[in-house]
């Protein structure tokens, strides 16, 4: 048809719309590029586009289609929820968000839309609007494994465990093949040799063309459900191809961290510390809880939550979409962590008050927690950190048996104000 058509705009972009549906992106992309420089008007073959190029790891170019689509009708919910979704990935969060609340309002029962918000809500600890979203993906449509897979995440969060755990089995129910699905059960409570969702597990685990990227999830929650049976063996069996899989994924080299390191040396110098937000912010004094991973945070937290005058909040990501802002918020500010060279000390009294406006979770106790919050001690309102510290061997022998007594051991806390 191209070469009887030529000039039509339609037909290259109708075409290369089917490629993308069938996954052949590479292939759509000259037939959507041919179309759009017959036709830039057409919103659709910009979302298609910005697919294609999404399917072959290239967000930037994904972006600015999905943008130029938008442009030309704002009415899309669909691509809305798509440049979420982009953005969710890239670690822009509040943008993601605006973008999932757009494509709610444009078509009010779209199930998916629900998901991918109810995910935000609870990434920023926003738990009632989590459940609500959460309520609302599978009351649209109840064979949304997603759905469920969300609602039970936020009826976790909130306490409700046995809700959670009965969403996770329809989860699983509706699409045993879901890594993620088995890793929210498997990591709900312990499991039982009587449990038949074992069996989907061993069945997922077993279907050979499966992505690394899922089979990494599966050997997590198939470690887990050994353990617990107290296989050990079992369990580190599966630990350990999850950390060969994981580690094929990662492309590390030591230069590039030292790198980092040099420059965040140079950034965080004293100057900095001496130009940043001097005066207290209104609202309950923060308790930050600093460590590595499995360096007794979450038991620190737990004893801090358990006293009257404090509420503990979790881990709430409040830092990192803040700083994702900072680029906004100035002309010649840049990314961060440079643009902190370049905030003034109305930009520091913004950054807190964005971070204090959010503690919606907290009660009217004077004082609050917030575990691993990323970069708070630049802000200097009135704050309390904890730093947690434990030795190399306990921490990572913890990291494979959670659940062990005898892995503790080389721990130490230090606080400062």
């Amino acid at each position: 048809m191209a070469k009887i058509a030529p000039k039509n705009a339609n037909v290259f972009g109708f075409h290369g719309t089917l490629k993308v549906q069938s996954g052949k992106h590479a292939q759509a992309i000259p037939l959507l590029k041919r179309a759009l420089r017959l036709d830039d008007g057409n919103p659709t073959n910009h979302g298609s586009l910005a697919i294609a190029y999404e399917g072959l790891f290239k967000p930037d170019k994904a972006k600015h289609h999905y943008l130029r689509a938008l442009e030309l009708d704002p009415g899309q919910a669909r691509t809305h929820v798509n440049l979420g979704a982009l953005l969710w990935q890239e670690g822009e969060h509040s943008e993601a968000v605006e973008h999932y609340e757009q494509a709610v309002a444009l078509e009010p029962e779209f199930s998916e839309a629900y998901v991918y918000l109810g995910r935000e809500m609870c990434f920023f600890r926003r738990i009632d609007e989590a459940l609500r979203c959460g309520e609302a993906a599978v009351r649209f449509n109840p064979s949304s494994a997603k759905g469920h897979m969300n609602l039970g995440y936020a009826l976790q969060a909130s306490g409700r465990i046995e809700d959670a755990i009965r969403h996770y089995r329809e989860e699983i129910n509706l699409d045993a093949q879901l890594a993620e699905a088995h890793i929210s059960y498997t990591y709900a409570r312990r499991r039982s040799a009587e449990d038949a969702f074992s069996e989907d597990l061993v069945s997922a685990l077993a279907v050979r063309d499966r992505d690394d990227s899922e089979r990494v999830y599966l050997h997590y929650a198939a470690g887990k459900w050994e353990s617990d049976l107290g296989r050990d063996e079992a369990a580190f069996t599966h630990w350990l191809n999850r950390a060969r899989l994981r580690r094929k994924a990662i492309k590390y080299a030591i230069a590039g961290s030292r790198k980092i390191f040099a420059s965040d040396q140079a950034i965080f110098d004293s100057l900095l510390l001496e130009r940043r937000l001097c005066q207290p912010a209104a609202g309950p004094t923060p308790i930050f809880i600093v460590g590595m991973p499995r360096s007794v945070t979450t038991l620190v937290e737990q004893i801090l939550a358990s006293h009257p005058q404090a509420t503990g909040l979790g881990e709430l990501g409040y830092f990192a979409d803040i700083a994702h802002g900072f680029s906004d918020w100035s002309e010649d500010a840049g990314t961060f962590p440079s643009a902190l060279a370049r905030l003034d000390e109305s930009h520091w009294a913004r950054a807190a008050k964005l971070y204090m406006e959010r503690l919606d979770r907290n009660e009217g106790e004077p004082y609050i927690s917030d575990k691993m919050p990323g970069i708070p001690t630049v802000l200097n309102f009135t704050s309390t950190s904890g730093q947690c510290l434990r030795t190399a061997t306990p921490k990572c022998a913890n990291r494979f048996m959670p659940a062990r007594s005898d892995a503790g051991g080389g721990m130490r806390i230090s606080c400062s104000r």
